[in-house]
C-alpha cells in the first residue's frame, strides 16, 4: 500500500458512501465500511498516504442464504454507532480531503487517474478485444492472439475523444468497494 505515482496532483474526495475529513492532529482521513471491516486511510496534510487502520465490525448483519444484508436497518444503526465512536475518538471533522494517487491492493481502494476503458487507449491497447473478453465472447488467449477484428476508426475516434474530455475535465476514478467516477471538485458523478 503506497502512493503509486510521482504526480503531485491532489485529488479532492468528498463524503459519499464513505466518510472524509480531518482529525485533531491535522491528518486527512477517508473511512468507511469494507465488509466485514471498518477501514480508515490516513493521509498527511500534503496528501501523501500515511497509513491504514482496520477494525472489525462489532455487529454482523443478518445472513440470508449465505449473503450478508449490509442494508439491514439494525446493522446500519449499529454500524453508524461504531463509526461515530471511532470518529469521536480521533477528533474527526467532516471535510473534503485532497490526496495524492495511491492504491491499496489488499482492499482494492485508491485513485485511478484514467478509467480502464479509456486507459487502454492511453496506453495503446485494444479495448475492443478486452470488452469481448469481459462479456465472455472470447478467452484471454484469444485477446492476445491478434486474430480478432480491431475497433473501427469511428470507435477509436470516439474513445480518443472520451479520453481527451476526461483529461480536460480533470475527472478521476476513486475505488472503494466499487468505482466512483469523480469530478475535479471531488464529487461523485456516477458509480
Amino acid at each position: 500500500m503506497e502512493n503509486t505515482k510521482e504526480t503531485e496532483r491532489l485529488f479532492p474526495i468528498s463524503e459519499y458512501d464513505f466518510y472524509t475529513g480531518v482529525v485533531k492532529n491535522g491528518r486527512q482521513v477517508i473511512m468507511g465500511l469494507l465488509f466485514p471491516y471498518l477501514v480508515a486511510y490516513i493521509f498527511s496534510e500534503d496528501g501523501s498516504l500515511f497509513g491504514r487502520e482496520v477494525r472489525d465490525c462489532e455487529y454482523l448483519p443478518p445472513n440470508i442464504q449465505n449473503n450478508f444484508n449490509i442494508y439491514d436497518k439494525v446493522f446500519q444503526e449499529n454500524l453508524e454507532n461504531q463509526f461515530e465512536a471511532w470518529k469521536n475518538q480521533i477528533g474527526f471533522q467532516p471535510e473534503t480531503v485532497k490526496v495524492k494517487v495511491f492504491f491499496d491492493e489488499d482492499f482494492q481502494v485508491g485513485i485511478e487517474e484514467i478509467p480502464e476503458h479509456l486507459k487502454e487507449t492511453h496506453e495503446g491497447g485494444s479495448p475492443f478485444k478486452r470488452w469481448l473478453n469481459i462479456v465472455g465472447e472470447i478467452s484471454e488467449e484469444e485477446v492476445l492472439d491478434g486474430d480478432w477484428p480491431e475497433e473501427t476508426q469511428e470507435e477509436r475516434e470516439d474513445r480518443e475523444e472520451g479520453l481527451k474530455e476526461w483529461l480536460e475535465n480533470g475527472n478521476f476514478v476513486f475505488w472503494w468497494a466499487k468505482d466512483y467516477y469523480m469530478s475535479k471538485d471531488g464529487k461523485v458523478e456516477s458509480t
